[in-house]
């Protein structure tokens, strides 16, 4: 029997040690695929769920309102463990068929506008261009009860519900419902 020395004892327990010692990058692996064997995490798989009840819930809100266009549904949690949820949508807009009254959507509610279209004229009173359209502003004035609300023009976006033949056509107080 050889003699070990006190080299040759440390020389190879440090060999023995360096093999056992395992890279960060070569743990995440082995804890991936021991992830992989179990399957999901809870988290993943109530999240697959939670996705799917959500999509199940916008597919019957589609049936219910046929008009809107573009829903969308997101969820989060909170710092203190709270979540909210939501879904939103629109509706196909119509497009402005000259001067007159409109019942246009203001944040989800049908208000009616008196609308009138507006050139946008440079100094030399011609029309301003854009690609070779000219550029229109619109104005309104809001209805009340087939009166003027107020006074003032306002500057409005186009999110036309459709247009109208007078105050009373087709429209009332309440919101709009399918």
């Amino acid at each position: 029997m050889t003699a070990l020395s006190r080299r040759t004892l440390l020389g190879g327990g440090a060999a023995v040690a360096a093999a056992a010692v395992v890279s960060r990058d070569e743990l995440a692996w082995i804890e991936d695929a021991k992830a992989e064997a179990t399957g999901p995490s809870p988290d993943i798989a109530l999240k697959t769920e939670i996705d799917a009840a959500f999509e199940h819930l916008r597919s019957l809100l589609m049936k219910m309102h046929p008009q809107a266009v573009n829903v969308a549904h997101g969820w989060v949690t909170n710092q203190d463990g709270s979540f909210r949820g939501n879904f939103y949508s629109q509706i196909k807009y119509q497009p402005f068929d000259g001067d007159g009254l409109y019942l246009l959507s203001m944040d989800g509610l049908a208000v009616p506008y008196w609308i009138e279209a507006f050139t946008v004229l440079n100094g030399k009173g011609e029309p301003m261009l854009i690609g070779g359209k000219p550029i229109t502003h619109y104005w309104g004035w809001q209805l009340v009860d087939g009166e003027f609300f107020d006074r003032s023009q306002r500057f409005v976006s186009l999110n036309i519900i459709r247009k109208l033949d007078d105050p009373s056509d087709g429209f009332s107080d309440r919101p709009m419902s399918a």
